[in-house]
């Protein structure tokens, strides 16, 4: 039985009669850490010429632990990350997927109970001569992130690990005819759907607040795709997640009406908040939900003061 060594385009493989595979002599290249309760990883897209590099803080709470999104509501710690990137790039601030309500005796917190990706991208700096093209095609990147975190059940554990990965540069990626190893395919897949989970924008996502007495008002229309009909009949439901913390009493019910076109939210205050400091625009997420509370899709909402 014959075996042949080739070479195509840098890259080396072996036949054995019709059956070949293909060898890349790099890979992208990271290790999962295991912490208590929590299982964390960097995920990374395949680099190519003219595209952003595409990272992904991969997290993975036990079950029954939860993390916190980045205004983790009454108590907790959002994850902290610190980048170690290579010269002449720069990295986005992190994307977080939309938050679910956590309960806990008299608080109420706003994270995840389920594994989940916290997404950024990696682009060359802006103004430097280096083209893109310069800059990734002839060297990997090695890049890494110092994390700090919290992870919670009936009590808190805090930790913190550094995360790496090494990135081929261009010259040395898989081509788009070429088959990805199974590892690179499985982290395609998971920065895909983690784009999924994120909160979008619609046509509808800006709106007004009111402050009245010890209550605010958040008042938008409805986005396309969320049915008022069902959440009326509480077939389905809405949740919103302010991004400034301290800003409702996280454990208040919020109460909803329907104004014409318009959706109506109401929660109390905290009592820690100062109505004069609050700014005069607000940003959160309208999570939209089944009645299990099973994620259907979310909405990143602005609203200027009224």
């Amino acid at each position: 039985m014959n075996k042949v060594r080739r070479f195509l385009g840098g890259h080396s493989y072996f036949c054995l009669l019709s059956f070949c595979v293909i060898f890349f002599p790099t890979q992208v290249m990271s290790k999962a850490f295991q912490g208590k309760h929590i299982e964390l990883e960097l995920l990374s897209s395949v680099l190519k010429e003219n595209s952003a590099l595409q990272l992904g803080i991969r997290v993975k709470p036990e079950l029954h632990w939860h993390t916190y999104w980045k205004n983790p509501g009454d108590s907790g710690m959002p994850l902290r990350a610190r980048w170690n990137i290579p010269t002449g790039y720069e990295i986005s601030s992190l994307q977080w997927p939309v938050p679910t309500a956590i309960a806990a005796d008299n608080m109420m917190s706003y994270g995840y109970e389920e594994e989940h990706i916290l997404l950024v991208q990696l682009t060359p700096q802006k103004g430097k001569r280096n083209t893109r093209s310069e800059i990734s095609s002839e060297k990997d990147l090695d890049i890494s992130v110092e994390l700090a975190w919290a992870v919670c059940a009936d009590v808190c554990v805090t930790e913190k690990t550094t995360l790496s990965v090494s990135v081929p540069a261009v010259k040395n990626a898989p081509s788009s005819s070429q088959i990805l190893p199974s590892h690179l395919t499985l982290m395609s897949t998971q920065l895909k759907e983690a784009t999924r989970l994120l909160p979008r924008a619609s046509n509808e996502s800006k709106g007004t607040y009111s402050v009245l007495d010890e209550n605010i008002h958040f008042s938008f229309a409805l986005p396309d795709g969320v049915d008022s009909s069902a959440i009326a009949k509480n077939t389905m439901a809405i949740v919103f997640f302010p991004e400034m913390a301290d800003l409702v009493h996280h454990a208040s019910p919020q109460s909803i009406e329907f104004n014409g076109e318009r959706i109506v939210i109401t929660q109390s205050l905290s009592p820690y908040v100062n109505k004069e400091n609050i700014p005069s625009v607000l940003s959160g997420v309208l999570r939209y939900q089944n009645k299990k509370g099973e994620f259907i899709d979310g909405f990143l909402i602005s609203m200027s003061r009224h």
